[in-house]
């Protein structure tokens, strides 16, 4: 059973994490079977929330999954703008953010979470 949970600390992603420019950076790892098999390093930035690194093998589900719950995570906190700093193609084939890595509303990809904010 897969399982989304956001890391207490950095340890594994400590040349990850100085290669961006984020104040509050924060990272949420996947797990399948107790194993770490993928992770999205993300901030909040003002109004909005920015995500600068995802893995996940070749499993866009995954992919998929890891950014929605940092988008979630956004949501959740009245933010509703992203911003993408990845060249990962598969965020483009998912729709989840135009040519210029940017995502307007947070709240018309996440539909299906409405009953999640009551």
């Amino acid at each position: 059973m897969l399982e989304i949970h956001q890391k207490t600390d950095f340890v594994g992603y400590e040349d990850k994490i100085a290669r961006i420019d984020a104040e509050f950076p924060a990272v949420i790892e996947s797990f399948s079977d107790g194993k770490v098999d993928g992770y999205c390093i993300f901030s909040i930035e003002g109004d909005e929330v920015c995500i600068y690194d995802t893995g996940y093998g070749n499993d866009i589900a995954l992919c998929d999954g890891l950014v929605r719950s940092a988008l979630f995570k956004a949501s959740m906190m009245g933010i509703d703008k992203a911003r993408f700093f990845t060249d990962d193609e598969n965020i483009k084939k998912l729709r989840l953010c135009d040519e210029n890595g940017v995502l307007g509303s947070i709240q018309d990809i996440m539909g299906g979470c409405a009953n999640c904010h009551k």
